[in-house]
């Protein structure tokens, strides 16, 4: 029994050892990148909206950010139509995307 209780031992401490080494930093100083907080969403005219956030830290690798948002007509994601318009980290939804009661 006791030898049972020794091996679970050495298998959680290999096991913690892993999770602990997949937590620290890459050895070139990169981790996983932060998620981004959003800013605001904006809608001047109520025809169309943009909405804009604030990117975490990259972690030192290159960190592209996909938005995906659903509509009460349409339950399945769809992703940000337009990344250019409302300027960087950002999502411009035109009239075809927009919908205001």
């Amino acid at each position: 029994m006791q030898r049972q209780l020794e091996v679970k031992s050495w298998h959680s401490i290999i096991l913690h050892l892993l999770l602990l080494l997949q937590n620290t930093d890459f050895l070139n100083g990169q981790r996983a990148p932060d998620k981004p907080q959003q800013i605001k969403c904006r809608s001047p005219e109520k025809e169309t909206f943009s909405c804009w956030w604030k990117p975490g830290y990259d972690g030192g690798l290159p960190t592209n950010y996909t938005l995906l948002y659903n509509t009460e007509k349409h339950q399945e994601f769809m992703e940000c139509p337009d990344y250019t318009t409302s300027g960087p980290n950002s999502c411009y939804f035109d009239k075809k995307h927009s919908y205001f009661d």
